[in-house]
């Protein structure tokens, strides 16, 4: 794949452009998310290299040095208001669909463990140990492969939220808190093992509680394993700060029981988001088969419109009409842009939190779009409605009062005047205004119907005064 184009936009302190998904050679570390069935089959085939978890099997990440696949503007790094609440989110993925195929970078149809899988082993003291006090203390508190029978799986998965806990832009040096939940439809007291993977993040062990108490995972490096004595639901929390401008700041979560094989299915919980004012940027791969929740944007909290643009510049190849508001193109609140798979009819919502069960409001618009081999797949918006006002609002540039009678704002691409259809519609008024049901908003139409790889651009737009996106955003997956 070509991956995404670098779309039109005003001149403005950071944005970053990541193109491509395809097939870029990326180490099973890097592409955390993905099915944990393959990488087992990988595991069986090449038994001395037991997979600990599919998701952080890497030895090393890919260099994002000389990646022609990232584009960056200049960042003048002031935007002379407010803080604005983190610019940027996650990358496309890669843009050579034939890396995975021919390189050793442990893509998934590289048929390549030898340099991906780590080789870890334990026994059964250890694990038993480490089940009875709480504890992990060695790398290898998740068993290897056994290659026996898995236990009957549990209904459990993991929930994580990363927020950046000095309100502005994700910068180098900034601090964030992660919180991670385990749910389980199932208590028993068969022992579990949880294992979160960290990019780009100098952590801090020292503060890890888990239910509100100080808790000492086993955290030889970015691979934390957490070993609890039974399956009942938990919460961890931690705190890090961001390392550097060249990667994104990853987090994966996963379960395991018994042993590596051994992942309840459709369980695993990730974050993505995007540094401002980096040069270039890792590329990511998600498969919402064994993704539960993806959270690509934080808290944005509500800013001037202004101080937005200023940051992230605007979308001047698109028009906002049809509303309350002169036309005009829309400014840039938050952007995430990655690459994305999924099982066959698997359907993909958007949601303010990992759980799904309440509500999110972005101010004015929601705009997701896909690609392929650079190529527009398909795209849709979150619109809204409102009853209209006649003689209340004034467009200066057309010098005529707009929105008198009932009307629903339209987003239009100007090349060619297409308008871009709506996926969903809020009402700008009321008791919840421009709020969605979480998991009401489904992007599945735009996917592709046989699930295959295609580069996703998520975008909350503004238009007028003030732009927000509460309490957070995610990409929300039903079971395969």
């Amino acid at each position: 794949m070509t991956g995404i184009p670098a779309r039109r936009r005003s001149s403005g302190p950071v944005r970053v452009i990541l193109q491509g998904c395809g097939g870029h050679p990326q180490s099973a570390y890097d592409e955390g998310m993905h099915d944990l069935t393959y990488h087992r089959a990988l595991g069986l085939a090449a038994a001395s290299l037991c997979a600990v978890l599919a998701f952080a099997c890497a030895a090393d990440a890919p260099s994002s040095e000389g990646d022609d696949d990232v584009q960056v503007d200049a960042n003048d790094g002031d935007t002379g208001r407010r803080p604005v609440t983190d610019t940027g989110a996650g990358d496309s993925g890669d843009g050579d669909a034939t890396d995975d195929a021919s390189t050793d970078g442990g893509g998934d149809a590289s048929g390549d463990t030898d340099d991906d899988v780590a080789d870890t082993t334990v026994d059964a003291e250890d694990a038993a140990d480490d089940a009875a006090d709480g504890t992990a203390d060695t790398a290898a508190d998740v068993p290897e492969d056994t290659g026996l029978p898995c236990p009957d799986p549990i209904d459990a998965w993991a929930g994580v939220l990363v927020e950046d806990l000095d309100g502005g832009t994700l910068d180098v040096g900034d601090a964030v808190r992660i919180t991670v939940d385990v749910v389980t439809d199932t208590v028993s007291d068969a022992p579990l093992w949880m294992t979160i993977e960290h990019t780009n993040l100098v952590l801090d062990a020292g503060s890890t509680t888990v239910d509100g108490a100080p808790f000492t995972p086993d955290a030889p490096g970015d691979r934390w394993t957490f070993a609890f004595d039974d399956t009942r639901a938990r919460t961890a929390s931690w705190t890090a700060t961001v390392d550097g401008a060249d990667a994104l700041v990853l987090v994966r979560a996963s379960l395991t029981q018994r042993d590596a094989s051994c992942e309840p299915p459709h369980s695993r919980g990730g974050a993505v988001f995007q540094i401002a004012g980096g040069e270039s940027k890792t590329p990511t791969c998600v498969d919402m088969a064994s993704l539960r929740s993806l959270q690509v944007a934080p808290l944005v909290s509500r800013q001037n419109t202004g101080a937005w643009r200023d940051a992230n510049g605007i979308r001047d190849d698109l028009r906002a009409d049809e509303f309350i508001f002169c036309p005009q193109s829309p400014t840039i609140v938050h952007a995430a842009e990655f690459c994305l798979e999924r099982a066959v009819g698997q359907d993909v919502t958007l949601a303010g939190s990992w759980a799904a069960d309440g509500r999110w409001e972005v101010d004015d618009f929601v705009l997701v779009e896909v690609f392929e081999d650079g190529e527009r797949l398909a795209d849709g918006f979150t619109t809204q409605h409102f009853a209209g006002s006649p003689g209340r609002f004034w467009c200066g540039e057309t010098e005529s009062f707009v929105c008198e009678s009932d009307c629903t704002a339209a987003l239009i691409e100007i090349d060619g005047e297409r308008a871009i259809p709506a996926i969903a519609d809020a009402d700008a008024e009321g008791p919840t205004p421009r709020e969605h049901a979480d998991g009401d908003v489904s992007i599945a139409p735009l996917l592709p119907d046989d699930g295959r790889r295609v580069d996703v651009r998520v975008t909350a737009l503004d238009v007028g005064v003030e732009g927000v996106l509460t309490p957070a955003l995610y990409l929300v997956s039903d079971p395969p």
